[in-house]
């Protein structure tokens, strides 16, 4: 598994399983599995100067989730 520290104000870490699993811990401390995201749109998220917008723009309502 891929952990990246994320430097944004809602978001605290993103991880990627390598088989298409997307895990991220909010600010808060809630953790969220999204299925179906590939490691490029991980890859992408977490080197966007703004991953949140990232986040909200292309993986929020777009994927399947549960709360972990």
């Amino acid at each position: 598994m891929e952990k990246r520290f994320i430097p944004s104000s809602h978001l605290s870490i993103a991880e990627h399983d390598g088989k298409d699993n997307l895990f991220i811990t909010f600010r808060n401390g809630a953790k969220y599995c999204y299925n179906g995201v590939s490691y490029s749109v991980f890859d992408s998220m977490t080197r966007n100067e703004s991953a949140g917008k990232f986040f909200h723009s292309f993986i929020k309502d777009k994927y399947t989730c549960r709360k972990m």
